[in-house]
């Protein structure tokens, strides 16, 4: 495992990796904006994603959608044909819009430095530095890292306590040959293994409602009573997934302690490449394509909407539904498996 974290962090901190989104709004709409928007699209270690007015950068940032918003000024082709050779110029301020704080904010601004360098040399070559970026860190309820330990932290509790509980429950049971009675009885064994996971389940949704209490009075979150009621059945679902997953590690170890360090392999890589961790932005875009895939990017991403922006229901039940495929793909697996263990 330590080995496995290593490699993960690898990923992470490698030079090529780093590839924030950038929103990106133009409000010049002269030749030379459009020329340096074009330079911005064709740097390799940025995301560029356009945008029409300030509104909506203000919102891409809040929703998670980027990591930096920045504003071509309106006068950004004027201020550059002015330029002369003599050294007097005005600078071009860009201003750039974050929401990233500690270390990282630092990481962000050394990422902008680099690019308004190349910008400069792009433009005046090494005689003249006249682009400057105007950075600043918007407090957005969303975008804070202390508000985004809640959905991580409740993440991590149901991902942990549902596959180790369920896992343990079902390996146990086959470990004291309970299943051969099953089997002998008048009833599919198939509805008592869904009983044991939606038992095990409702105390994983308990232990994140917990959390979730816990949390919005440790970080001052206000959390409405609608709101408390789509996490329950958000909670709900993802706990009845996670249980399915440790029910299916349970039933095929040989013993207990096999399931639990069969779980470890498990729980690890679905929580640590997913939006759990803050630094998940980091890694590079075909990884962030693929924890979207994931059992944890429904449950972490209905929490994020719900208690820092303002979700439509459309989009909250897509995460609903998106859940509900994992729950059918898991329940076909354990029906295969006890259809051929009979």
């Amino acid at each position: 495992m330590p080995l496995l974290f290593m490699g993960c962090l690898n990923l992470i901190w490698s030079e090529d990796s780093i590839q924030p989104n950038i929103a990106v709004l133009d409000r010049d709409e002269s030749t030379h904006s459009v020329i340096a928007m074009g330079y911005l699209k064709s740097q390799d270690n940025v995301n560029i994603i356009e945008v029409s007015s300030l509104d909506e950068g203000v919102d891409r940032l809040r929703d998670g959608d980027v990591e930096v918003f920045l504003v071509i000024p309106r006068d950004f082709g004027e201020k550059w044909e002015n330029i002369s050779d003599n050294g007097d110029y005005e600078s071009i301020i860009l201003d750039v819009y974050h929401s990233a704080e500690g270390q990282e904010e630092e990481l962000l601004n050394t990422l902008l430095k680099g690019i308004t360098s190349e910008i400069n040399t792009f433009i005046e070559g090494e005689r003249k530095k006249p682009v400057h970026i105007n950075s600043r860190r918007l407090d957005l309820d969303r975008g804070s890292a202390s508000n985004m330990l809640l959905p991580a932290g409740i993440s991590i509790v149901i991902v942990h306590v549902g596959i180790y509980a369920s896992s343990s429950n079902s390996s146990r049971f086959k470990e004291l040959n309970l299943s051969k009675r099953l089997k002998s009885s008048s009833k599919d064994p198939i509805f008592s293994n869904l009983g044991m996971v939606s038992v095990d389940s409702l105390f994983t949704s308990l232990a994140g409602t917990i959390a979730l209490a816990f949390g919005s009075i440790l970080f001052e979150i206000n959390i409405s009573a609608t709101t408390f009621m789509y996490s329950i059945i958000l909670f709900l679902i993802s706990s009845f997934t996670f249980n399915l997953i440790g029910h299916i590690i349970g039933k095929n170890s040989d013993i207990q302690t096999s399931s639990q360090s069969i779980s470890s392999m498990v729980v690890f890589p679905i929580l640590f490449f997913t939006q759990a961790y803050l630094f998940s932005w980091l890694f590079p875009n075909y990884i962030i394509q693929v924890t979207q895939f994931l059992p944890t990017f429904p449950l972490v991403q209905g929490m994020k909407d719900l208690y820092f922006s303002s979700p439509t229901l459309t989009g909250y039940f897509l995460l609903i539904f998106i859940n509900s495929i994992w729950v059918i793909g898991l329940l076909t697996i354990i029906y295969f498996q006890e259809n051929r263990r009979n």
